[in-house]
């Protein structure tokens, strides 16, 4: 399912409220994150953990004192790593076409219910 709807997941620590849990499910990405985490000076405990599909989920716990800055870190990773929503540019094209087109239709609409 994760393949299908990605999303961004961290949750507070089960056990100790003091940490949050960072899970990502790429190597890249994980390594990534893992270089930003120790540039920007953030101790953090990781570990790695396979689920029923058999992917490896790689874990960072970070304490909640350095919630916002890993935060950024964190959504800086997603950013770096995400896909464009429309990548081919034919579709791009037709979307700005079919845009094009509603839009001057309903101003001929407009200007013709005005006259």
């Amino acid at each position: 399912m994760y393949h299908i709807f990605p999303s961004y997941h961290y949750y507070e620590h089960p056990t100790d409220p003091n940490y949050l849990i960072y899970t990502l499910r790429r190597k890249d990405m994980a390594t990534y994150f893992e270089e930003k985490l120790k540039e920007a000076s953030i101790n953090y405990e990781t570990d790695t953990d396979v689920n029923r599909q058999q992917k490896t989920l790689y874990h960072f716990a970070v304490l909640q004192s350095n919630r916002t800055k890993s935060m950024e870190l964190y959504i800086e990773t997603w950013s770096k790593f995400r896909k464009p929503f429309f990548s081919n540019p034919t579709i791009k094209i037709l979307l700005l076409i079919v845009t094009f087109t509603l839009v001057t239709l309903a101003l001929i609409g407009f200007l013709n219910n005005k006259l």
